[in-house]
């Protein structure tokens, strides 16, 4: 599912004529993406179980997060590239596209309502 994700994303990248790595650019989103949800989904585990974090490590874990999520991205997706834009390329993508950005659409907005409304402000 996340290779259909980021080969659309690629493909939206591939139309902006401005843009020379649209493999890598896509590569960033679909982390981006991926942190987010994932960091929604702790944020709301969190506020349920009512867990002390110190705001450091909260940042750091959060950094952490993305890296790893990058780092499984890269070995699982980026590298395989070639083979994907060939896989999905014949198919048709109008329709998908827009599930995939509705999937960004949400993915942005809840972790927006998490981190304002669930997370308490440690200063």
């Amino acid at each position: 599912m996340y290779k259909l994700i980021y080969f659309l994303i690629y493909t939206d990248f591939k139309k902006v004529k401005t843009n020379d790595t649209p493999a890598y650019n896509a590569l960033l989103v679909l982390s981006l993406l991926q942190s987010m949800n994932f960091l929604s989904l702790g944020a709301v585990v969190n506020y349920f179980l009512k867990i002390e974090i110190d705001k450091n490590n909260a940042t750091y874990f959060g950094i952490f997060v993305a890296f790893l999520l990058l780092l499984i991205n890269y070995f699982y997706i980026f590298r395989k590239k070639d083979a994907i834009e060939k896989k999905y390329e014949s198919k048709s993508i109008a329709k998908r596209q827009f599930y995939l950005w509705l999937y960004i659409v949400i993915s942005v907005a809840l972790f927006i309502y998490v981190i304002t409304n669930l997370v308490t402000p440690k200063y």
